[in-house]
């Protein structure tokens, strides 16, 4: 669980609004929900799995709302029990990916929870490169933990952007950021990994995760988090001037 002192601002609602900013939104007929970084689709999915989709029906749900049922054939599984992955169910009314009879999928199988306000990651095979290589080296035989966030409204110049370090057993670790903002710092050690984000100047910045975002205003950002084995923690900093409500 993350420990950091900062009050939540936003309900889940807001997730759903086309000005929402953490992540790529998927628009798919009147639907608009937040689509997840691969590493956040991978820890959150109660199953993930390569298959050939078989059959599709549609269903209604306990609120009368539409859910597309999918049965696959399964061929590769990397998390989950092979036996429960076979029938994935999406929210329906045009939230669910784009799915044909016969075709070989990366298939996220997810809570149905939050189906209406975070996408899934499901896709043909062939256009889930990413979500395949980060699947197929969690299969390694030591865990990955990893921590991941991406900067926005900052510019990428080496006197303005962030600095972040990632502190893990008493060791310090820089972690770099790549033009576009992002970082990652990935570890097979099962422990506390504590994160400190500098900025140049005091800033008030929003903290987004797929549930939600902070306010936080200070030169100065640190906080704890102990995470599952092949999961990770990804958190997006965006500007008072990039907003949460920028689109």
């Amino acid at each position: 669980m993350r420990k950091l002192a900062i009050r939540w601002l936003v309900a889940l609602t807001l997730i759903a609004s086309p000005a929402f900013f953490l992540t790529g939104v998927q628009r798919v007929s009147a639907c608009r929900c937040t689509l997840p970084e691969v590493c956040q689709a991978y820890s959150r999915a109660d199953g993930v799995f390569v298959g050939k989709l078989t059959k599709l029906t549609e269903e209604s749900d306990s609120s009368n709302r539409s859910v597309i049922v999918a049965r696959f054939h399964v061929s590769t599984v990397f998390k989950g029990r092979r036996e429960s992955l076979s029938v994935v169910r999406y929210a329906g009314r045009g939230c669910q990916p784009t799915l044909n009879v016969g075709s070989v999928y990366f298939v996220y199988l997810d809570s149905m929870s939050f189906a209406h306000l975070i996408c899934n990651r499901t896709s043909e095979l062939q256009e889930a490169t990413t979500d395949l290589h980060y699947a197929e080296r969690l299969l390694g035989k030591r865990p990955i933990y990893a921590i991941q966030g991406a900067f926005k409204g900052f510019s990428n110049t080496s006197d303005v952007m962030p600095r972040v370090t990632v502190t893990v057993n008493g060791q310090r670790n820089a972690v770099p950021i790549d033009n576009n903002g992002k970082f990652s710092f990935e570890s097979t050690v099962d422990a506390q990994y504590d994160v400190d984000i500098e900025f140049t100047k005091d800033e008030t910045v929003y903290l987004g995760s797929l549930y939600g975002f902070k306010e936080f205003t200070g030169k100065r950002i640190s906080y704890s988090t102990q995470f599952a084995p092949n999961s990770c923690d990804f958190t997006t900093i965006a500007t008072e001037s990039y907003g949460p409500l920028r689109y």
